[in-house]
């Protein structure tokens, strides 16, 4: 059984002084929305060491460094997933990172996950993205950035 805990990553780079969002398309029978770069805290694995590995398993990006944002949520466990957790398991905690990657940067995604990419620009990502949490958590990386 996974640990009730997420992690979300946003990833950005900079092109002719623009900032830009990956966002990643999940698949019809995940449900088919976007979002970034997430995952579940498996068996003894830190928040960290998760972002990592998630990152690298969702878009290929290694050696990137990843940062903390000073933001928790949480959200009920959704049906399609509850077989990752015990019964006794209602919410999941979810933890946010920031990845900054190079202007030249383009993901590798796994076809069993996602089905498209697109880089877009802040106010485009915040359109795009389905769940309150994470407008609530990209919101709060572009100001982290900003700053």
């Amino acid at each position: 059984m996974r640990r009730p805990i997420q992690i979300a990553i946003y990833i950005s780079r900079t092109i002719n002084s623009k900032r830009e969002y990956l966002l990643l398309h999940r698949t019809p029978e995940s449900g088919g929305f976007w979002q970034g770069v997430t995952g579940g805290v498996e068996d003894e694995e830190t928040i960290l060491e998760t972002a990592t590995r998630e990152l690298y398993e969702e878009t290929g990006f290694d050696g990137v460094t990843i940062r903390q944002v000073e933001y928790e949520g949480s959200f009920p466990v959704p049906e399609s997933m509850k077989h990752h957790y015990g019964a006794e398991v209602e919410l999941l905690t979810e933890y946010v990172f920031i990845a900054e990657v190079d202007s030249d940067s383009e993901p590798v995604i796994d076809p069993a996950e996602h089905t498209e990419y697109k880089w877009v620009s802040y106010e485009v990502a915040l359109g795009m993205l389905h769940f309150l949490s994470n407008i609530q958590a990209l919101r709060l990386c572009q100001e982290k950035l900003s700053a």
